[in-house]
């Protein structure tokens, strides 16, 4: 109660004993007293598999028999934690970092009814409007690895129905990692709202190549190229050679200062240049940052 006293209402105001969980790991309290639970199922390993558990308590602390396929709704497996937020009509919003839609995705919201049933029609992927993901690849296999991850992991609503997502986003290299806090609203239907954090501000990016000779770079196996962009993220570098790629790699922008890149040679790029020198060639940069703004920008160069 208000006065911090136990509700007699509820329970008799003696504590409520949850059945059925292994463990309690969120509690929504309803605007009609009632009560929601999530919570992880009872199985012990090696059987163990992340799924989620939803059952509802009334106002007057029982278990409510309405609600799921007895009094318990499985959101399935591989479903390990999220949050529940209240939404019209007595249903409920799961949201998660897991794919609840039969689709993958970084972040999805699924709605439960009042009475528990589940519609996997009524689930939304939500794709944060900060974050490269895996849009870019890699093409040559000697190219060390890398990624760009976005990790979505709380939504609140707000008063206007609106939500706020917060997360990160971050980009791997083989030393660690370096990233940044995020967050983006979302309209009503979870679609991005544009109008959030205001004007974009444009990705600078400016390329350049070194004078070198074709010779050196056969023995190097890359071309030396300048890069430079207004904000840390990702590019992709390529030297092409009329409509061919000699030369192509991603790479990890840590630092807005010029920074020197050795440009990998494709399969094409090694043949090619065994039998040819002084070659015109146009470097081609396209930077990425953490919030997903993209630039393309090229120069032309020569081989000598």
């Amino acid at each position: 109660m208000a006065s911090g006293a136990p509700d007699p209402g509820f329970g008799g105001g003696r504590p409520v004993e949850v059945t059925g969980f292994d463990d309690v790991r969120q509690l929504l309290v309803r605007d009609d007293g009632s009560v929601v639970l999530s919570g992880a199922p009872p199985v012990a390993p090696p059987d163990y598999v992340d799924r989620v558990l939803l059952a509802r308590y009334g106002a007057s602390g029982a278990l409510d028999p309405g609600f799921g396929a007895g009094v318990v709704v499985d959101l399935g497996a591989s479903v390990a934690s999220g949050r529940m937020l209240p939404a019209a009509g007595g249903e409920l919003l799961f949201a998660s970092a897991s794919s609840l839609c039969s689709s993958p995705a970084r972040f999805s919201v699924l709605s439960v009814a009042a009475n528990g049933r589940v519609d996997p029609q009524r689930c939304r992927v939500v794709e944060p409007a900060f974050g490269g993901g895996s849009a870019y690849v890699a093409q040559a296999p000697h190219l060390p690895g890398w990624l760009q991850n976005t990790f979505a992991g709380t939504l609140v609503r707000r008063a206007d129905g609106s939500y706020l997502l917060a997360g990160a986003v971050s980009i791997a290299v083989p030393r660690g990692q370096t990233g940044r806090w995020a967050v983006a609203a979302l309209t009503p239907a979870f679609e991005s709202d544009p109008t959030f954090g205001g004007s974009a501000t444009p990705l600078g990016v400016a390329v350049g190549m070194r004078s070198q000779r074709t010779r050196t770079v056969r023995r190097q196996r890359a071309i030396a190229v300048d890069l430079q962009t207004s904000a840390i993220g990702l590019a992709r570098v390529k030297v092409t050679h009329g409509t061919r790629t000699i030369a192509s790699t991603v790479t990890t922008v840590l630092s807005t200062d010029r920074t020197p890149v050795m440009v990998g040679l494709t399969s094409y790029g090694t043949t090619f240049l065994r039998r040819h020198r002084k070659l015109r060639v146009v470097v081609r940069a396209t930077g990425r940052d953490l919030l997903a703004n993209t630039t393309t920008t090229s120069a032309r160069s020569r081989l000598r």
